[in-house]
């Protein structure tokens, strides 16, 4: 059911980096590759990264929910992974992490991000607490920019209490970015005024 919007969002990518990747077990990772592909929408997975052009985007998750909740999975091998030779295209981790209601990072997140800055990242954006964040926070002078949570964009949660945001990244020949952040409405509540 996805499919159809997000080829009208023109959604060219979907990072399969969270804790839910699993939730339907192995036959419900490869449907949902197969049909990314057939619709030709590109995926990544954990650790894996994606050349999009200007910017290679990278998948990693913190988080796991397969039965016994697992936490704490990103290690060094899978952050080295973030570094590239090509330093004209930036990096940008898609990290799914942190802890739900809550749009700062711990300890943990600011020790990690502060890695795949030592790796290479430009850019880590982060999702699973669903609120965003309000703000960007820079790393070491400028040499990566944070957003630790985009929130929600649409999911079923109503009320005040979750959030979301859309980040605007645009990427210049000589391996810069340029990032806005822009708060929107709970879609969610919004469809269902709208339905009834």
């Amino acid at each position: 059911m996805a499919l159809p919007w997000l080829k009208r969002l023109n959604a060219i990518a979907v990072g399969m980096a969270n804790n839910h990747v699993t939730d339907l077990g192995a036959s419900g990772v490869a449907e949902t590759k197969a049909a990314l592909d057939r619709a030709g929408i590109a995926r990544f997975g954990q650790g894996e990264a994606l050349d999009l052009g200007d910017i290679t985007v990278a998948g990693l998750t913190d988080l796991d929910s397969n039965a016994a909740i697992q936490i704490d999975l990103l290690t060094p091998a899978l952050l080295d992974r973030l570094a590239t030779a090509d330093a004209t295209k930036p990096v940008v981790a898609f990290v799914h992490w942190g802890r739900e209601w809550i749009d700062a990072p711990s300890r943990r997140e600011g020790f990690l991000a502060d890695e795949m800055r030592k790796r290479g990242a430009a850019l880590i954006v982060g999702a699973h607490p669903h609120v965003a964040a309000g703000s960007m926070t820079a790393l070491a002078g400028g040499d990566a920019l944070v957003v630790h949570t985009l929130g929600n964009f649409l999911f079923d949660q109503s009320g005040d209490k979750p959030s979301g945001a859309l980040l605007e990244v645009t990427s210049y020949a000589q391996g810069t970015l340029y990032a806005r952040l822009l708060p929107i409405p709970n879609l969610f509540d919004l469809a269902g005024a709208a339905a009834r």
